[in-house]
């Protein structure tokens, strides 16, 4: 926005409020034994002071030993006991806690794990001194407990009617591979690949089962325009705005490339406007005004480019003309359809965080590490776009009863009530 970072003029503080009398749990006296002014010990007590409050926490080592006690049937006299959860499988093992913290920075913080080892140990005071290849196992762990969210997940995401999509490049054992996203904002289902092609497009078993009746937002990713698929394209209009400024940045003559990214922006917030209004169209003269300028634009811009076609960018700019004479169509939607977005920025968004595992880590193991990244990252994006925080989502993953679909998007509705309430 161009506004400084932090707090904006006008706009309420937010600060913590002071705890009330019963909140308080422990208190601290904080007091000055001689006076500051002139070194005297000599005091009485008043009953004035000030009170700050303080809202902290601590790590509680837990070293827990938990009892299945047998017992006798005096019926049947049989011996039984309760069942031993598969998180208790072993004879000592860290708990749910120390586990979906683990995953926790691995999933949400990305960060490495040589340094999850350390910040584990810290916050535990050295106590708990896992190894490297534990954390790395629990990668596996919770990406198998998993199967049956993720088979259900790509269900649900071929029945929606608008779907957005993306890929990213990420290393896998230092070769370039790819990361894929499919999702809305519900939902978010991320997929790896060692290669960027159609093949591993009908491997996810997303985009191959969707009807005419989807609308996919993609940044034109011209293989979504294959003959064996039948969803509707629709282009993102912030990337063509994008390609339009570098035509204007490296070719300063032109003026066609600074029209169309006008007019796009100018309909684009007329329509904001609409909404605000809750208006769900505009007329038809204002979209006859809006396709004749396009047309009109265009023709502009093939004259400027035949009449001068030899400068540096020109084939690039060439290129552009030609997309939007054969894909115009598909850069409107939006104006025929005002729940339609104007970009594709969810799918960056959602792939963020995977560039900073990027920066983070360098790369991916192998593509079984990669996959077990994207199975738990889809869980708790998820689960994150539903209201459910991560951390909670994960404990019940490891204890081997995750959030099931139905039970996340249930979620997410009830929050949403409450909050439109």
């Amino acid at each position: 926005t161009g506004k400084l970072k932090g707090g904006q003029k006008k706009h309420p503080k937010n600060k913590l409020e002071k705890f009330e009398d019963s909140e308080i749990n422990e208190h601290v006296d904080i007091v000055l034994n001689e006076c500051p002014y002139c070194n005297s010990r000599d005091y009485e007590e008043l009953n004035t002071e000030n009170n700050k409050d303080e809202f902290d926490y601590y790590i509680k080592i837990i070293k827990r030993r938990n009892h299945f006690k047998e017992r006798r049937c005096k019926h049947c006299g049989k011996i039984f006991r309760a069942n031993i959860p598969d998180h208790l499988k072993e004879d000592n093992q860290y708990g749910s806690n120390v586990q979906a913290t683990v995953l926790t920075l691995a999933n949400v913080g990305n960060v490495a794990i040589n340094k999850i080892k350390r910040i584990i140990c810290g916050l535990t005071s050295n106590e708990i001194n896992m190894s490297e290849g534990y954390i790395s196992k629990l990668q596996k762990r919770g990406s198998q407990k998993l199967g049956t969210f993720i088979n259900d997940l790509k269900f649900y995401l071929t029945k929606v009617s608008l779907l957005y999509w993306d890929d990213t490049v990420v290393m896998i054992n230092t070769k370039r591979a790819c990361m894929r996203f499919y999702g809305n904002e519900y939902a978010a289902l991320y997929c790896a690949h060692e290669h960027k092609n159609k093949e591993g497009l009908d491997e996810d078993n997303i985009l191959k089962k969707l009807t005419c009746k989807t609308i996919v937002e993609h940044d034109h990713l011209t293989i979504n325009y294959n003959k064996e698929y039948s969803f509707v394209n629709a282009e993102c209009c912030q990337h063509l705005i994008r390609d339009l400024e570098k035509v204007s940045t490296y070719i300063s003559n032109r003026t066609w490339s600074k029209k169309l990214k006008e007019l796009f922006q100018e309909y684009d917030h007329k329509r904001n406007e609409l909404i605000k209004e809750n208006k769900d169209r505009f007329t038809d003269e204002e979209f006859d005004l809006f396709m004749t300028g396009i047309n009109e634009i265009l023709l502009l811009g093939v004259d400027e480019h035949i009449a001068d076609d030899k400068v540096y960018y020109a084939d690039t700019e060439q290129a552009l003309l030609l997309r939007l004479m054969e894909y115009r169509d598909n850069y409107i939607y939006w104006m025929l359809d005002f729940d339609l977005p104007f970009t594709n920025n969810l799918s960056e968004r959602s792939l963020r965080g995977i560039k900073s595992k990027m920066k983070v880590a360098g790369q991916f193991q192998n593509i079984n590490m990669a996959t077990y990244y994207a199975n738990i990252k889809s869980y708790i994006e998820t689960c994150n776009r539903n209201g459910i925080n991560e951390h909670t989502a994960l404990i019940k993953l490891i204890e081997g009863n995750p959030y099931s679909l139905d039970e996340i998007l249930k979620i997410g509705k009830e929050n949403a009530q409450k909050k439109a309430s």
